[in-house]
């Protein structure tokens, strides 16, 4: 019997990009959450911003950074390819995304 492989729908290669980057930016992500809970006093928010700038630019390569965000902590980007964009979001626990509209 012969089994065919069928094309993936734009919705599941998006959720299997968005799975792949939040497991790769978790760390990073985590790291500079908590450094921004304890010195966001202290520290200008531009700082944060151009550090997910260049994670986010690597981890998604030729997509448009819009912008970090501090509640949520996170930044939005827009990925080549897809209709849709993500805020990436990192709180204590977890990094997840929304999408957002392009």
């Amino acid at each position: 019997m012969e089994t065919r492989k069928t094309a993936k729908t734009i919705q599941e290669m998006w959720g299997e990009t968005m799975v792949a980057a939040c497991k790769s930016l978790n760390v990073l992500l985590g790291r500079l959450y908590d450094r921004w809970m304890d010195e966001r006093g202290y520290e200008s928010f531009k700082d944060y911003t151009e550090v997910m700038r260049k994670a986010a630019v690597k981890t998604f390569p030729g997509a448009t950074f819009v912008k970090g965000t501090q509640r949520p902590f996170g930044f939005i980007v827009h990925p080549v390819g897809f209709p849709i964009g993500a805020h990436v979001i990192c709180n204590s626990r977890m990094v997840s995304w929304k999408n957002v509209a392009k």
